[in-house]
């Protein structure tokens, strides 16, 4: 094993007289003077590259970083990642597949349910998470843990929600399946063809009805004519 030490030119001319040679723990101890000598070769014709403006950026950050002073995050710290509140188990992915406007009914049910407890900021539904999940985001951590306290174990939509404040690092957003997507337009394709057979409905409906507002009329219009006739 080598150790080197810096020190001043009496002190190592003292090492060599005392320590050269010493015995330690059974093993016996060499001091020299230690020697430096340049890696490599140098060409003193060379000039020294200098710095392009992008590195000389980069180097006066990581300087300003390195010296910047943090002032100490008081115990009651929170982050602000403790204002999103996770709620699981809100929904199931069949469900989601098959009813293609629920995620849009959610966020209102949510926005409903959850804004009594604060300001909301932002509602996100992962319609593909397997847990479930909804995020509710809120302008302070009081009304997230005010949420969290009274929506835990609680029930909605006849199912037991899950809260929790966000850890700040976990990802809810997860990507479709292609079977799972290949139902979510066909249900799509499904709801639209009934929408439309249903518009259709309503438009042969008003037509039937102004149909039979004119017979009544002209029958109307009859009776007049043979009243005024005798």
């Amino acid at each position: 094993m080598i150790y080197r030490y810096r020190t001043t030119l009496e002190s190592v001319e003292l090492a060599l007289t005392i320590l050269d040679g010493w015995e330690l723990n059974k093993h016996k101890v060499k001091v020299e003077k230690a020697k430096f000598q340049m890696k490599g070769e140098f060409d003193p014709t060379k000039k020294k590259k200098k710095m392009t403006l992008e590195q000389k950026k980069k180097f006066i950050e990581k300087q300003n970083k390195a010296f910047e002073w943090e002032p100490e995050k008081p115990r009651n710290y929170r982050p602000p990642s403790d204002r999103t509140v996770i709620l699981k188990n809100v929904f199931g992915l069949d469900e989601m597949i098959k009813n293609v406007t629920l995620a849009l009914d959610l966020k209102e049910i949510i926005k409903e349910r959850c804004e009594r407890f604060g300001k909301i900021i932002k509602i996100v539904v992962y319609e593909n998470h397997p847990e479930g999940v909804v995020s509710v985001s809120y302008n302070t951590v009081e009304e997230a843990d005010y949420c969290v306290q009274l929506l835990n174990r609680g029930i909605m939509r006849h199912r037991k929600i899950e809260a929790s404040n966000w850890d700040g690092k976990t990802k809810y957003k997860v990507k479709e399946s292609e079977e799972d997507q290949k139902r979510r337009d066909q249900e799509w394709k499904n709801f639209l063809e009934d929408e439309e057979e249903a518009e259709v409905e309503i438009e042969d409906g008003k037509k039937e009805k102004e149909a039979t507002e004119m017979e009544e009329n002209k029958d109307d219009e009859r009776k007049q004519s043979n009243q005024a006739k005798e």
